[in-house]
């Protein structure tokens, strides 16, 4: 069996929870000096703290690397290795995709078209 390396879920202690970056108000706070590297790393803490940031920052996995790193493995517990670290991954993607829109004001992710002179 292959070891399932830093992918698995455990519980998080609250009192080690990085609390969230301010709202960030992309029209506006882009040209206040230091607004947006002080909310990229309280976002990055925030994200770190809940132990999914690894899913910005890390490759995913091949089956080839899987399997090179594993060279005693059989196919099936290269595939079955592989297929547990997506799912982990995909689980900890659909919890940032959850996380991150809190943190943008919504009415400065519209486009606005103005048509005419």
């Amino acid at each position: 069996m292959i070891a399932e390396g830093g992918y698995r879920e455990r519980r998080l202690d609250s009192a080690f929870l990085a609390k969230g970056p301010e709202v960030l108000d992309i029209i506006n706070d882009i040209f206040i000096p230091g607004k947006t590297e002080t909310f990229k790393s309280q976002l990055r803490a925030f994200l770190s703290s809940r132990e999914i940031m690894w899913v910005i920052t890390e490759r995913p996995p091949t089956m080839l690397g899987i399997a090179t790193a594993n060279p005693h493995a059989s196919s099936e517990d290269v595939q079955e290795a592989f297929d547990i670290i997506l799912a982990a991954r995909q689980n900890a993607a659909t919890k940032l995709s959850v996380l991150l829109p809190q943190f943008v004001k919504a009415s400065t992710l519209s486009y606005k078209i103005y048509i005419g002179s």
